[in-house]
């Protein structure tokens, strides 16, 4: 199934507006060095560990915005609780 500019691939686990929320917490929290050095992280949790977004949906994610962690943050937001997504995971 295809939407827009990503084609949507089955998720391992299923992903909630709150459990977005609390990840970005925890990565705000305890992370560090910027989002030059959480781009690895973020990309070995959310695609290859977590299977919250695809590969494709996060290459688009970098691909469209240069400040990388918030725009990914609102992106994930975004899709999973409309217009208050981004409110509440940024």
């Amino acid at each position: 199934m295809s939407r827009g500019f990503v084609t949507r691939q089955p998720r391992h686990s299923p992903m909630t507006l709150w459990e977005l929320v609390r990840y970005f917490l925890y990565l705000g929290a305890f992370g560090f060095g910027g989002p030059v050095a959480l781009v690895g992280f973020m990309h070995r949790d959310l695609v290859e560990r977590r299977k919250w977004i695809s590969e494709e949906e996060y290459n688009l994610g970098l691909a469209l915005f240069t400040k990388v962690s918030p725009i990914l943050i609102l992106i994930g937001g975004t899709v999973l609780g409309g217009l208050v997504g981004p409110l509440l995971t940024n």
